[in-house]
């Protein structure tokens, strides 16, 4: 038994290692979709990501710039740029980080264009308490919202997140379930004035997640799955199905030390083919 389970997390320890994007957020924002372990164990310093996409039929566009996002040294997002191109010119936003002693984000300035804001989070036991966003653009730094959060247990392996606005009157709940292994499997989003929610599921096999759906009420009801399947361990396709029709396809390929230098899209619906670059700049 003992062996068996020696066995067991050894193997689980290896595939973890092996992950490099993180399947449960959303990719292609200012916000990270990279494993921080992993950053940091490749010592990765900075990664461009740059895109070229074709519809059915006709050539691909020149590449462009899509995003860069900073690390620092322990694999902590930094900075984020994001550039959205148009025929004669390209804007793009930005976000810096900013960490506590703790590596929890105490500051994030956000710049889009005329707008820029700056956001304050407070914690108190690792957990966020409270967050503040600033008008950096009013003429007396005006406070655009305070949100106040509650964290409670509910079992040994579910928690529950309160929001509550300005007047502490809770607007949203969030309830999420794990499993032995920390895991999130399920998390629901409910509205307090509605009965809308949003629901997302994963499956794992062992700590690789295999299924990840989601549901929402709000507005347009919708239901997306995302199939994951590997190679020796290794993410190497992605199929995206809305409301079980198959809409996307996702490949990867990799360079020898494992990480990703390619994601290529084919978008069913539009019927394009999009390629994501990925160019990494390494601290010495």
């Amino acid at each position: 038994m003992k062996l068996y389970l020696s066995t067991f997390f050894s193997f689980y320890c290896l595939l973890s290692q092996a992950q490099f994007l993180d399947l449960t957020s959303d990719w292609f924002t200012e916000e990270s979709f990279f494993i921080e372990q992993t950053i940091q164990e490749h010592k990765i310093k900075s990664i461009v990501i740059s895109k070229s996409n074709k519809l059915d039929g006709r050539y691909f566009s020149s590449e462009k710039d899509a995003l860069k996002y900073t690390f620092n040294p322990s694999g902590q997002l930094m900075q984020s740029l994001k550039f959205i191109s148009f025929s004669s010119r390209t804007d793009s936003s930005s976000f810096h980080f900013f960490y506590n002693k703790n590596k929890d984000v105490f500051k994030r300035v956000e710049k889009e264009g005329p707008f820029s804001f700056t956001y304050y989070f407070v914690y108190q036991d690792k957990k966020l308490k409270k967050e503040i966003k600033i008008d950096n653009n009013s003429p007396h730094l005006d406070t655009a919202y305070i949100r106040f959060y509650k964290h409670q247990l509910v079992g040994d392996n579910s928690s529950k997140i309160i929001y509550y606005n300005s007047i502490q009157r809770p607007y949203q709940y969030r309830e999420d379930k794990f499993d032995l292994f920390g895991q999130l499997v399920h998390q629901k989003t409910s509205l307090a004035r509605s009965l809308n929610f949003t629901e997302k599921k994963f499956t794992y096999q062992v700590n690789q997640l295999t299924e990840k759906r989601s549901f929402t009420s709000i507005g347009k009801q919708q239901t997306h799955l995302w199939k994951y399947s590997y190679k020796s361990g290794i993410l190497d396709f992605i199929k995206h199905y809305e409301n079980e029709v198959l809409i996307e396809k996702l490949g990867f390929t990799y360079l020898k030390n494992g990480i990703v230098s390619a994601i290529v899209t084919r978008d069913l619906k539009r019927k394009s083919v999009t390629i994501y670059k990925l160019d990494y700049n390494f601290f010495d």
